[in-house]
C-alpha cells in the first residue's frame, strides 16, 4: 500500500464530503468537486505520479 492510499484510509475525510482530493505523502493538496481542477491544482505542486486522486463520498448510500 502507498503511503497515500495508507493515509487515505486513517484521514478524517468528513470535511471533503462531496469533492475530489489528491493527496501527496500524509497531506491534502487540492480539494475540489471537479476533478478536473483538483488535478489542475495538484499537478501544479507535484508530479502526478506521486500524487493520489481520490473521490470522497457524501452521505448518499450505494
Amino acid at each position: 500500500m502507498s503511503i497515500e492510499s495508507d493515509y487515505f484510509m486513517r484521514m478524517d475525510s468528513s470535511p471533503y464530503k462531496g469533492e475530489w482530493i489528491a493527496i501527496h505523502g500524509e497531506s491534502v493538496v487540492a480539494h475540489s468537486k471537479s476533478l478536473k481542477e483538483v488535478h489542475k491544482q495538484a499537478c501544479a505542486l507535484y508530479n502526478m505520479s506521486s500524487l493520489l486522486f481520490v473521490p470522497v463520498l457524501g452521505d448518499e448510500t450505494y
